[in-house]
This record gives C-alpha cells, sequence and structure tokens, in this order.
C-alpha cells in the first residue's frame, strides 16, 4: 500500500530472496513500459495535443 514502509521492505525481500521471479518482474516491466511509451506512439501523443492545442477554440477564438 502506498505509504506503507514496512509492505515495500516485505516486497522488496521477497524480491532479493527469489532473482528469478525479480527478473521475471523486470522483464514484464520493460515490456509494459516499452509499449505505453514506444517513441511513435509518444510522436503521435505529442501530435494530437499539439493539434488539440491549435485547433480554434468553440466561440471563434483562435488556438494558439
Amino acid at each position: 500500500a502506498p505509504g506503507d514502509p514496512a509492505a515495500l521492505a516485505a516486497a522488496l525481500a521477497e524480491l532479493l530472496a527469489d532473482p528469478e521471479e525479480a527478473a521475471r518482474r523486470g522483464r514484464a516491466g520493460r515490456r509494459r513500459f516499452d509499449e505505453r511509451f514506444h517513441r511513435d506512439r509518444m510522436i503521435d501523443a505529442l501530435g494530437d495535443w499539439y493539434a488539440r492545442l491549435a485547433a480554434p477554440a468553440p466561440g471563434g477564438r483562435d488556438g494558439l
């Protein structure tokens, strides 16, 4: 649980005691990061954000 140092310590101790599980979780975390923050996906998201920012606002105001 967030803010629970004892739970964090216990989870770290479990990983230290099981290097294979730690490695498996590390690989899973890397896959998740790569899927979520892939360069092409981030470029598309940034382009979408700029397009929304530059679009005219409701009521006729120009974007940017």
